[in-house]
């Protein structure tokens, strides 16, 4: 005989309205999820709906059980998982919550049989982790896999891929390189030959610094230079700097220090100073387009004024047809800090009657938001939204568009 259960934490109400009434979660000792019969206001046509009792159909959620061979799965099947008002939910752990008495507190359930599709409740029980391993072995459920991945290079395709690593180049060039010459390979497996030979190069090779004078040195509004850290007045002695900082660290890259000598023998002071102004012209050039899209943009007074009456950036975004970015990007240039993160969370626990309310382990409801935003217990969910109202409206007396969203949506 079937055997039906509620669990009372998964119902949820979907709209405020008078007449609306609680969406109930019943399962059966069978494995099986349903919904209760309720009404709930239909906004097209501006009257109230009757929705039907359902029975929710599981699916297999095979993301979670990508690394399984088809070996296990034939043997094992998938957990089955039901989806219920925008949350999915293993079956077994429902079935078990609502059947089973977890006194020990134990955070695992247990297929007995190690047949995951099987959900009823003689075939499942709680468990640590350790038992659970320790089940699945005694049950032959882990099994293993025999499938081989690995690359069987030559020892001329290894000392190649070896000597242009010493030489300086990336997994990815290697790569490149070697399917021109041997076979087609992927810079993943150029990494695993390096791994099975254990060659770790020992220092980074820093190239973009070594490549042109200039690259590494920043020219300050006076007139002064910095490299790696320190100030210098002219650009003799900012190159001294770094020639003796670059042969120090790449001293065992005798490529590297030969090229950098060439290139540090060759530069002129005018061909420096050239290519250090472009930079700085490019870098104020880019500032000024910044300042354009934000200060002097379109919607910086709108953006402004919203963000001062407590409206989160996404809706922002949203009202002004925007993208987010731009937003973000301006508010962070006004003298109101407000906290996006926070205003995003009170607006969506704001929409969402049911979000904040908490069942206890006295099978009471609680309102609970953060650290300073927590409600009494009571008896009923409807007791507890009324708490989280109350508390909502005192907390966002300095957000007129929260405040006036909280009576809107609860009609107080």
């Amino acid at each position: 005989m079937e055997i039906w259960k509620e669990l009372e934490r998964l119902a949820w109400k979907a709209d405020n309205k008078k007449e609306t009434t609680f969406a109930r979660i019943f399962v059966s000792n069978y494995g099986n999820v349903k919904r209760s019969e309720h009404k709930r206001w239909n906004s097209v046509n501006n009257t109230y709906s009757i929705m039907k009792e359902y029975h929710y159909v599981p699916s297999t959620n095979r993301g979670r059980q990508r690394f399984d061979s088809s070996e296990k799965i034939d043997k094992c099947g998938l957990y089955q998982h039901v989806s219920i008002n925008n949350k999915t939910y293993p079956a077994h752990r429902l079935v078990a919550e609502a059947f089973i008495e977890n006194t020990d507190n134990k955070p695992y359930v247990n297929h007995i049989d190690g047949v995951r599709s099987n959900n009823i409740v003689s075939n499942l029980e709680w468990c640590t982790a350790k038992e659970n391993s320790d089940h699945a072995k005694q049950c032959n459920v882990i099994i293993e896999t025999t499938k081989d991945t690995s690359y069987q290079e030559t020892k001329e395709e290894s000392d190649f891929i070896i000597e242009n690593y010493n030489n300086g180049l990336s997994s990815t060039e290697i790569a490149s390189i070697f399917s021109e010459k041997f076979r087609s390979i992927s810079h993943e497996t150029v990494r695993v030959i390096l791994n099975k030979k254990n060659i770790i190069r020992k220092s980074p090779l820093r190239k973009d610094i070594t490549s042109e004078t200039h690259i590494g040195v920043r020219k300050t509004l006076d007139g002064k230079f910095i490299f790696n850290g320190k100030t210098y007045n002219t650009i003799t002695e900012t190159l001294i700097a770094k020639d003796l900082f670059i042969k120090n660290k790449y001293s065992n890259y005798s490529e590297i220090i030969n090229s950098w000598n060439n290139i540090y023998k060759a530069y002129s002071v005018e061909e420096f100073e050239e290519k250090i102004s472009i930079k700085k012209f490019q870098q104020k050039d880019t500032t000024e387009k910044q300042k354009s899209r934000t200060e002097n943009g379109k919607f910086y007074e709108e953006i402004k004024n919203l963000n001062k009456h407590g409206y989160p950036n996404s809706i922002i975004a949203l009202k002004l047809n925007i993208d987010e970015k731009k937003v973000k990007q301006t508010v962070r240039l006004l003298e109101e800090k407000n906290d996006p993160h926070l205003l995003t969370s009170l607006y969506k626990t704001i929409i969402n009657v049911n979000t904040g309310i908490k069942t206890t382990s006295s099978n009471t409801y609680v309102f609970r938001f953060g650290k300073n935003f927590n409600g009494k217990k009571r008896k009923t969910i409807e007791e507890s939204i009324e708490d989280k109202v109350k508390i909502l409206l005192e907390k966002t007396l300095s957000y007129p568009f929260l405040n006036n969203l909280i009576k809107e949506t609860y009609n107080v």
